[in-house]
């Protein structure tokens, strides 16, 4: 369902094609030395059995991948075993090419594992929160002495020790941590797709609404300040 949701253009096989094509290109673009010591590694493997399995496990890794229509940042982990394997791959090569490479090449790996982590790894930074109410705040937001969320899990928290509740157009924005819960509902509720592509969302939506399955329901209205909201449109 998320593979054929997003992103689909309608412009031919040719246009389908050429967008294919981009989007395996944006991932090795963004870690350009992870692919070729990939690259590099896979080539090296030996002839046989294994190296035909290890290109089609590649390859229909990345058709997969660049079926979604778009790629996010963390769809480069989909490649990363191909990557250690091809490490290894590339390293064995060396020693048995010159055998005093050994050393050399165990301090590389030792180097490599405190390195690699870091490299291309833009959210470093956020790795861990700066302070209590950091998860629970917009992108751009500001601590406060307590959150939206928080004072939401409080009031949820005098009446049920674990509150159940279903985000409407919304995965979390930090409600079920901030009430110590987890969802209840088989569906995230984000109403993206319409009643043909996805029917039993809706009909699991209205389960749960009519026959009451959850204790509390927060909707995300797109496009409302937050001293703005229309009811209307929340209903």
């Amino acid at each position: 369902m998320n593979m054929m949701a997003y992103g689909e253009n309608q412009n031919g096989i040719l246009s389908q094609l050429v967008n294919s094509l981009g989007l395996f290109a944006e991932p090795i673009n963004q870690h350009w030395l992870i692919k070729a010591v990939t690259a590099i590694g896979l080539v090296l493997t030996k002839i046989g059995r294994q190296r035909s399995m290890l290109f089609m496990m590649f390859f229909g890794t990345v058709a997969m991948l660049v079926l979604t229509h778009f790629v996010r940042e963390y769809y480069v982990l989909l490649l990363m075993p191909f990557f250690v394997v091809a490490l290894f791959q590339l390293f064995a090569w060396l020693i048995n090419w010159q055998k005093e490479l050994l050393r050399p090449v165990m301090l590389l790996v030792m180097i490599g594992i405190f390195v690699i982590p870091f490299y291309g790894n833009s959210y470093i930074k956020t790795a861990t929160p700066r302070d209590a109410h950091q998860p629970f705040l917009a992108r751009h937001g500001q601590p406060t002495d307590q959150s939206v969320q928080e004072r939401f899990g409080a009031d949820m928290h005098k009446k049920s020790k674990h509150p159940s509740i279903l985000m409407v157009n919304s995965l979390d924005s930090g409600f079920f941590l901030a009430a110590n819960t987890h969802p209840v509902t088989r569906y995230f509720h984000l109403m993206n797709m319409t009643y043909d592509e996805f029917p039993e969302m809706y009909h699991s939506f209205s389960d749960t609404m009519t026959q009451r399955r959850v204790q509390y329901v927060v909707v995300f209205v797109p496009g409302n300040q937050p001293l703005g909201i229309d009811m209307r449109n929340v209903l």
